[in-house]
């Protein structure tokens, strides 16, 4: 199997890559170390996964070579910037992802999704580009329709991305990032499932009609519809790309689902 980014998951990154930044908020000046994290010398044994990603590896009519082994998680970063530099070219790598401590910060980053914030220290990816874009109409403020726009380079990247690839992609780099999200204090769940979870509650999102009305309260945005501001940062940001953009998304989360569950969408 060719070695590559595991673009499954840049569905979620894609969501999270303006959850820090969301409604114009300042990102915090200090967060913990993605890599010191607690560990557990004899951790208890694990239940079994809810979506094993064993199951989807199937026998092949002619057996492929072995893949190159992995490397260790800590040493993991020159082999993700290799690839990612052979997929999208060194300048948009450099533009768009930030590859020291890569694996470590796309678990702790799709593991916070479901949170209300995502720490802008522990993402593997940019903030997306430009000013959160408003419109008022009277004395109401709504966001504005060109703030898509900020969301589209990635929307189409991700649309342009094969499924199928995307899922050999994350079944090659699996055991590092069980190894991650073992080590962020998981030693009792499967990461596999987690990822199953965040798509699910990205799909979840509502789907509102019509402009998304704010207030300002005091230095930032707040989406005025106080069961929108609950929402979790990933089901933000997908309000935040705008209705198009996120339908897009949405069909991508639903075919990797089905993929990584074993599951027909």
């Amino acid at each position: 199997m060719k070695r590559s980014i595991p673009w499954l998951l840049l569905v979620v990154l894609l969501v999270a890559a303006g959850a820090w930044y969301l409604l114009d908020r300042e990102p915090t000046e200090t967060h913990p170390s993605v890599v010191a994290l607690p560990t557990v010398e004899e951790p208890p044994e694990p239940p079994p996964a809810q979506y094993p990603v064993e199951e989807l590896v199937t026998a092949e009519a002619e057996p492929e070579p072995e893949p190159e082994p992995l490397p260790a998680l800590g040493d993991s970063d020159p082999l993700v910037a290799e690839a990612a530099a052979g997929l999208i070219g060194p300048e948009a790598l450099g533009t768009l992802f930030v590859t020291e401590q890569f694996i470590n910060r796309l678990v702790a980053t799709v593991d916070s999704l479901a949170s209300r914030q995502v720490p802008a220290l522990i993402m593997p990816i940019q903030p997306v580009p430009g000013k959160f874009q408003v419109a008022s109409e009277g004395e109401e403020t709504f966001i504005g329709a060109e703030n898509a726009d900020r969301y589209a380079p990635l929307v189409e990247l991700l649309a342009g991305t094969d499924t199928e690839a995307m899922v050999a992609a994350y079944l090659r780099f699996y055991p590092l990032f069980q190894q991650a999200y073992e080590e962020l204090g998981y030693q009792d769940a499967h990461f596999n499932d987690r990822v199953v979870e965040v798509i699910d509650l990205l799909l979840a999102t509502p789907e509102p009609d019509g402009p998304l009305r704010l207030v300002k309260p005091e230095a930032v945005y707040l989406y005025a519809d106080e069961s929108l501001e609950s929402l979790a940062a990933g089901q933000k940001t997908l309000l935040r790309m705008g209705p198009e953009h996120a339908a897009r998304v949405r069909a991508k989360l639903r075919e990797i689902r089905a993929a990584i569950t074993a599951e027909n969408p």
